[in-house]
């Protein structure tokens, strides 16, 4: 549910900051669609931009399948349903072919929100999960888990959240999962900062704090710290698997570090077009959100916080470093996310002036 902004801050300790979903009201898991057949129904338009989803509650962080025939995502039923829940939606839109929800029986004044998911290999996929009881600020507990993403599938827990990172640094969640190998999820470890003057005018923030690479092969899973990447805002892993894109707050460049060796370089700076996040790579493609509704600053109390409604779409040729603008009109973007073939681009769009919750577009590259 939305909360209003306020003006004085206040950090709630832990356990009470585990993820960025406030979770306040009750909930008796209303089934959000009926029962039975649901036809099939193509998207409205075909052509880009294609506005994917139509949900009056958020639909984000799109992700596409590996072979490129559909994107998972996490949604929200209904304004009045806070659970969260992923999906999968033909690449061009469409009914969705599969939903994977949370429903226990037992826990009718629970909350499970299910999101940040990343489809790997061999139909696998990595999402992270956190349940709540009722009165909760934040969830109680949460993990990362990797299965299918079957209906039924609920996944091995292959970390749990929250956790004291080998850097020292507390992770309450993971933010821009990705597969770097098909062993090796990387992901920016985050903390979430609550805002306000009480538990019910809260504001929430999630504040990257560095990438993190998670071992699945080692028993038990281990999690490292990427060096020399504190304050990190998104990452994405090179197609090889020996390298890693990311952005850091409040910075226009986009880095990428060799991991064998940690050799760092700028692969390109925005510079005065502002703030570099949510960045993507494909073959010879580049695309971040820049500039838009963001902003940087260092609370005294709080520290860095980056605030981040959305932005421009801007694509990098990295051959020659020519930037293209990938054209969104009257929308701002977040989460960007190139297609396997380097072609289309799945992204949240905000309508600032009509409606604030996200919804998912597809857009095709300039």
């Amino acid at each position: 549910m939305p909360h209003r902004p306020t003006s004085s801050g206040v950090r709630f300790s832990f356990p009470a900051r585990l993820l960025s979903i406030l979770l306040i009201v009750a909930c008796s898991h209303p089934e959000p669609f009926p029962t039975g057949e649901v036809p099939d129904i193509g998207p409205r338009t075909a052509t880009p931009p294609i506005q994917l989803t139509y949900n009056l509650a958020p639909d984000r962080t799109p992700a596409w399948l590996e072979d490129g025939s559909g994107l998972a995502y996490s949604f929200q039923a209904s304004p009045g349903w806070p659970d969260l829940c992923l999906a999968v939606l033909p690449a061009i839109g469409g009914t969705r072919r599969s939903e994977k929800c949370v429903r226990v029986a037992t826990d009718t004044d629970s909350v499970e929100a299910l999101s940040r998911v990343a489809p790997g290999p061999g139909s696998r996929a990595a999402w992270v999960d956190a349940r709540s009881l009722h009165g909760r600020i934040a969830p109680d507990h949460g993990s990362i888990r990797v299965g299918s993403l079957a209906p039924g599938d609920t996944g091995t827990a292959v970390h749990t959240l929250p956790y004291l990172a080998p850097s020292g640094t507390v992770h309450i969640t993971a933010t821009h999962l990705g597969w770097l190998t098909p062993t090796t999820l990387t992901y920016v470890g985050a903390d979430v900062l609550y805002i306000g003057r009480s538990s019910r005018l809260v504001d929430t923030f999630v504040v990257g704090r560095e990438v993190a690479v998670l071992d699945l092969a080692a028993d038990p899973p281990s999690v490292s710290i990427v060096a020399n990447t504190s304050l990190a805002s998104s990452v994405w892993p090179a197609a090889d698997g020996t390298s890693l894109f990311y952005t850091v707050a409040g910075d226009s460049r986009i880095f990428q570090q060799t991991l064998t060796t940690g050799s760092v370089t700028v692969v390109h700076d925005f510079g005065a077009r502002g703030i570099a996040r949510d960045v993507t790579v494909r073959g010879g493609s580049l695309v971040a959100v820049v500039g838009g509704r963001v902003s940087f600053s260092v609370d005294p109390v709080l520290g860095p916080i980056q605030r981040d409604g959305g932005g421009a779409l801007v694509r990098v040729d990295l051959a020659t470093g020519m930037e293209t603008d990938v054209p969104f009109p009257g929308l701002v973007a977040r989460q960007a996310a190139l297609s396997p073939d380097g072609r289309h681009l799945a992204v949240e769009g905000i309508d600032t002036l009509a409606f604030p919750d996200p919804n998912l577009w597809l857009l095709e590259l300039p």
